[in-house]
Order: structure tokens, then C-alpha cells, then sequence
């Protein structure tokens, strides 16, 4: 194995644009299994001058998209699945309140009728439903109600389960269903 890269001036560059320019985030370099580099800078929230570490959650939402969109088509072009699969039999995900007629399109194009995270118009608090777990915890079918509606509408929890379907496929080759 090739010896470890050094990443001082990596590391340099981080901690001026901390100190520099207000960069936030934590980094992580591995190589395999090794661990090379981890450090978190800035501030997690800068209200409340909370520092970033490790073990910062971080909120990606939207910012994934665009990767979840790539990612997906790439898959459907490499034929591991079509934009009409059903997204409930293709991650496993029967017994849960999503409808099986969801399919990859219309979570890309956030028409699946899939219910949104918290109902802000009932008084619910997107940040009050995370307390206990992080937002970006997909390991098991949602304790929440998101049924499929007649009713078109953009739905985070699309992006969640388009990003499932994309981590899923990317994690193992699975044949089109």
C-alpha cells in the first residue's frame, strides 16, 4: 500500500477559510479503512457560537438534488432500473404507507403524492420531528404517515426515498424490476 498522503497544506487551506472567509464543516480522508484526516471547523451555529465537531448533524436537504437526480438516471441507464419501477417493491419497502404505484419519476419530479415531513400549516415544526433521531436516518420505513395522494405536490420525503433508491442501487447491483 502506498504510503499516507501529506494533507498539511490541505489541512492549511481549511483553517484559513475557517478563520478567513466563516467555512464551516467537518472533513473526513480515508483510505480504505484507515482514517487519514478528521477536523471540524467553524461553527455548527453562529447564533449560539456552537462549535462544529465530528459529531455535528448536518441538514443537507436540497443541496442533494442534484446528485440524487445524477445518480438516479445514471442507474436507470445502466439499466438497474426504469423510471416507472416502483420505488416501494425495488427498496423493499412493502408493509409501509407508501403507495406501490410511487415510482423514481415521480420522486425526481416531486409529484408522488408522498405526504411532506411535518404539516406547517397544522402548527407542526420540521426541527421538532429530529429531536430524537437525525433527519437524514433512512434505515427504516417512516413512523410518520406519508400516503400517496391524487394531489401533486413537492415532497421532501420524495428526495428522501429518490436518495434511498440511489444509495440502495449504488450499494449493490440489483436486476430491473
Amino acid at each position: 500500500m502506498s504510503s499516507i498522503p501529506d494533507l498539511a497544506g490541505f489541512e492549511a487551506t481549511l483553517a484559513r477559510l475557517a478563520a478567513d472567509a466563516g467555512f464551516s464543516g467537518a472533513v473526513a480522508v480515508t483510505r480504505g479503512d484507515q482514517r487519514i484526516l478528521a477536523a471540524a471547523y467553524g461553527y455548527a451555529n453562529r447564533a449560539w457560537q456552537a462549535p462544529c465537531t465530528l459529531d455535528t448533524r448536518f441538514d443537507t436537504a436540497s443541496v442533494t438534488k442534484l446528485f440524487t437526480a445524477v445518480a438516479t438516471l445514471q442507474l436507470v441507464e445502466r439499466d438497474a432500473f426504469g423510471l416507472d419501477t416502483s420505488v416501494v417493491g425495488y427498496l423493499e419497502l412493502e408493509g409501509t404507507t407508501i403507495s406501490g404505484a410511487v415510482t423514481p419519476y415521480q420522486l425526481l419530479i416531486h409529484t408522488s403524492g408522498i405526504a411532506d415531513d411535518a404539516d406547517e400549516e397544522a402548527g407542526e415544526r420540521y426541527q421538532d420531528l429530529w429531536v430524537s433521531e437525525a433527519n437524514y436516518s433512512v434505515t427504516r420505513p417512516p413512523t410518520t404517515s406519508h400516503t400517496s395522494s391524487p394531489r401533486l405536490r413537492t415532497s421532501p420525503p420524495g428526495r428522501v426515498a429518490a436518495t434511498a433508491t440511489s444509495a440502495t442501487c449504488s450499494a449493490g447491483s440489483r436486476s430491473r424490476r
